[in-house]
Order: C-alpha cells, then structure tokens, then sequence
C-alpha cells in the first residue's frame, strides 16, 4: 500500500485509542533518557497563525475579486526584497497577532473603497488565540517525562523573544523543560514582553534556559550535545517534531543528510503537520518564496524519499499517540546518569550530578582498593 494512503487511513482512525506506528525494526521498549520536542506545530498549533493570515487574504481576494488583488496585501505588509527582514517578517506573523492586525488596518486604509469589517477581523483574532493553545496530551506527557527524571528539551526555529512568549502563553510549565534552542532575535531580548506587561516569574525561568544559536535547522547539534553531556547515546534520545526540517535535523551530520547514523530516535507529530492544510501551505509559499514545505504531505514525500520510513515513529494522533505508546510500554522512560541545565547560554553539566550519576561514580571508585566513599 501506498504510504501516504496508509498514513492517511491510519489518521482517520477514531481517537478513543490513539493512533500510531511503531516499526519492528526500532527495538522495544526504547529507552529513552532524554526528549527533544519541536514547539511551533508540535508542542503548539502555531500555524492557526498562517490559517488567520489565509482568513484575511481570501477575504481579499473576494472583495478584489482576484488573486493579485489579494497578493499585495502580503506584498506591501508581509514581506520585503530583503531576505532577512522577509524571515523575521515571518516570525512576526507566526507569533505576534498585533502585525497581521496591523497589515489589516493599513491594508484598509491604502484602499479607502474597502469597509472595514470588523467580523472578519475577529475570526482572524480567534483563529490566532487557537495558535497559543497546548495540543492534547502535552501537558500529560510533560508532566510524565518530569516525574520520571527524563530532561525535556525544545529545539526550535523561532526567535527567542518569540519562543519564550509563546511558551509562556501556552502555560507550558518550565520547571518541566530543561533548555530552549532558539534563534536570535536581531531587535528583542526575550524578557522585553515582560518589561512591557505584566505578568510572572515563569518567562524569566524560560529566558534562563535559552541556548540561542545561529546555525538553523536542519542541524544534529542539540543532540550532539544532549547526548555528549548526559552520558547517552542517540538511541537514547527521542526526538518529537511535525516538520520536515526536524526529520533532516535527526538524520544529518552537519553538512548532509545521513540517514545511516541518525542523531536520535524521530516520533513525527502527525497530527499537528496534518493542521497545515494546503491553503495554509499556500500562503506560507507567498510570504516565504522557496521555503521548505509544511504540512503532512511534504512530510510523507521527504520520509520516502529518505528511505527512513521504517526508521521513525509516526504519532498518528499528535501526543496522545506518544501518551499511549509510553503506556503500551513501547517506551521506557528513565534519568540519564547526568541530566543536563544550562550555565551562561550553554547546555552543561551541573555541579551537583544525578544521583544515577552518583552510584555510578561510587560503583567505579570502589572497584579501586584503598579508595572509599559514600554517597
């Protein structure tokens, strides 16, 4: 059977027991010591930002009565010759709800023949209240993966302002996550939302987890890292992404694609990559030119033309997939011998290690005659 088909019969399952696909070749129960989750499209449904970007261009292009008419409106508001202002541009619409407000309202007022329309934008204002929400199971499994000693990272394309926003919107608790890559924001510090509203100590605990980098994904660097430090293996670490980007992130070396030695074991966030749906991928197109794909469709075609399909977990229905799994004990969750936080802006290890890192030291200095100590 065709793959896309057979993801896609699979996604069409009834949610009562959550869907998902757990190739023989990955052996069981994976042991897993630490978790790497993707935030815009897995952890958040960010692109209802795009979707309420699409709401506002179709609206367009009914009262234009065509599609140029509607593409000036990205044009002129959303977009720039400058490839880097295009970016951060981007970052602005997938994040911030005040600039597709404004691309709005300005639009209207360069075209004084159009009425302004107030339910439209409204539609617009709900469809990105949505982009802030958790997807189901992530506060459970979070909560889970905390209580089991297992360290949560995010590995992330956003810009830091915009990534510790949008986790603090989310109410993701950051006691639960043990650091954040983001990348850096040419204008923002990540705390100046906090200086200008009022709200608590929870963004300041994200900000001091951020690792900010310059590279861009698709880059194995976290991993390396994750794993260098923590005492693990590739095989230990799972990472949970609904991108394309996040497949290659796990299956690249640094310079290319490298699907012999992956840097983790990849669980795809179905669910979230099938919220992107065509229009939305349109639209991304036109506000990033050659962009890398979005959606399930992009994902399934990169999978097979990889060759990997038999390689990486398919969470069918989003977290509750990866919920289930760790219950079905397909997965096994257990501290690494040291668990990673970040010192200064970088991952490392801490002063204090864990206590399996304790006995371990202890198990080895005993081995030694005339050496003593306890724990």
């Amino acid at each position: 059977m065709d793959f896309n088909v057979a993801a896609r019969a699979l996604m069409e399952q009834p949610k009562s027991e959550a869907a998902y696909s757990y190739p023989k070749s990955i052996k069981s129960p994976l042991d897993i010591r630490a978790i790497v989750f993707d935030l815009d499209g897995t952890l958040t449904a960010s692109y209802k930002m795009l979707e309420a970007v699409k709401h506002l261009y179709e609206h367009f292009k009914e009262l234009g009565g065509n599609e140029e008419f509607a593409d000036r409106f990205l044009q002129e508001y959303l977009m720039t010759d400058s490839q880097s202002q295009r970016r951060r541009n981007f970052q602005n619409v997938l994040h911030s709800e005040r600039n597709t407000h404004k691309a709005y309202n300005d639009f209207i007022r360069a075209h004084p023949d159009l009425l302004r329309d107030t339910f439209v934008l409204d539609a617009a204002k709900a469809m990105q209240a949505e982009s802030f929400k958790l997807y189901e199971g992530v506060k459970e499994f979070l909560e889970t993966a905390h209580a089991a000693g297992v360290p949560v990272f995010i590995y992330t394309n956003s810009m830091e302002f915009f990534a510790v926003r949008r986790m603090y919107k989310a109410c993701i608790n950051p006691d639960h996550i043990a650091a954040i890559w983001a990348r850096p924001h040419d204008q923002h510090l990540p705390l100046a939302w906090m200086e200008r509203n009022d709200v608590g100590d929870d963004l300041k605990k994200f900000a001091d987890k951020l690792i900010v980098y310059t590279y861009k994904k698709p880059d194995a660097t976290p991993f390396i890292e994750i794993a260098k430090i923590a005492g693990i293996t590739a095989q230990n670490i799972l990472m949970v992404g609904e991108g394309v980007s996040d497949l290659r992130s796990v299956f690249h070396d640094g310079e290319r694609e490298n699907v012999n030695n992956p840097s983790a074991t990849l669980a795809t966030q179905d669910q979230g990559a099938a919220d992107i749906c065509v229009d939305t991928q349109a639209v991304n197109q036109k506000l990033r030119p050659g962009a890398e794909e979005l959606g399930i469709d992009a994902l399934n075609k990169r999978i097979e033309r990889m060759g990997v399909v038999d390689r990486i977990i398919r969470l069918i229905d989003g977290i509750p997939s990866l919920v289930k799994i760790v219950k079905d004990c397909l997965i096994s969750l257990s501290p690494p011998p040291v668990i990673p936080i970040v010192v200064n802006g970088a991952l490392a290890a801490p002063e204090i290690p864990s206590v399996a890192s304790r006995k371990a030291v202890i198990a080895a200095a005993t081995a030694r005659p005339g050496t003593e100590y306890s724990a």
